[in-house]
């Protein structure tokens, strides 16, 4: 998943992001502390374990555990609310949109990532990828035109919606996962990588990754792509 990430976190930088800066989803905080958010960042999750990592990383000012369907904010009190690969997971997604909109400020940022059909219709040339798409959970993999109309709907004005992760990335991405979560020998692998870090080997072995992931290219937007990332403003 770091790999994926690599991808999201420099559309997140090149956007003006107003604190305060709502969090939505947002699990042990790793991801959002690489992203040079202004302060005060709050965030929100339904996971008790999550949070309790990102406490540790104390870089949140707040932290709530709760759904996104009834967020504990008064209305018009955020600037900004981000959400990366989140609401493809939420069903149903209309209450937590309504949230959305409520609590962010007129003329605030709404940004999240979120698959593309594509990521499906890619998907099913690889054997397991059923198995693994149930894993992932994912219940709303929309075009951006349903996106867009879902926002609207809201106050919410779509600004931009670029692909990124191109095929080849994407077949690289889903081969390495199909590896790592088959028996034995995925279980094997993760044993070595556990281990590798316990003796003082995990710099080369990181290094072997990034090589092989860096021959998949490196660019960020793509004509097509398995991910969505979306940026909106809401009116007014």
């Amino acid at each position: 998943m770091a790999y994926w990430r690599s991808f999201e976190a420099p559309l997140y930088r090149e956007l003006t992001m107003s604190a305060p800066v709502l969090d939505l989803g947002c699990g042990d905080g790793h991801f959002a502390s690489l992203l040079s958010l202004p302060p005060p960042v709050v965030g929100v999750d339904i996971s008790p374990r999550a949070l309790k990592r990102a406490r540790r990383r104390r870089f949140y000012q707040e932290l709530h555990c709760c759904g996104a369907d009834a967020l504990p904010f008064p209305d018009a009190g955020i600037r900004t609310v981000l959400s990366n690969c989140v609401l493809e997971h939420i069903q149903p997604i209309a209450r937590t949109l309504d949230e959305v909109a409520r609590v962010l400020a007129p003329g605030g940022l709404f940004v999240f990532s979120v698959p593309s059909p594509l990521y499906e219709e890619w998907g099913r040339s690889h054997a397991g990828f059923d198995a693994h798409n149930r894993r992932q959970g994912h219940v709303n993999v929309w075009p951006a035109s349903r996106w867009k109309d879902e926002l609207a709907r809201r106050g919410l004005e779509m600004d931009r919606a670029p692909s990124y992760f191109n095929r080849p990335q994407f077949d690289g991405f889903l081969k390495v996962d199909q590896v790592l979560v088959k028996p034995p020998l995925g279980k094997l692998l993760m044993g070595l990588s556990f281990g590798a870090g316990l003796i003082g080997l995990k710099r080369p072995q990181i290094s072997y990754w990034r090589k092989r992931f860096q021959q998949l290219g490196s660019e960020g937007t793509s004509p097509e792509g398995a991910g969505l990332f979306i940026a909106a403003h809401k009116r007014g």
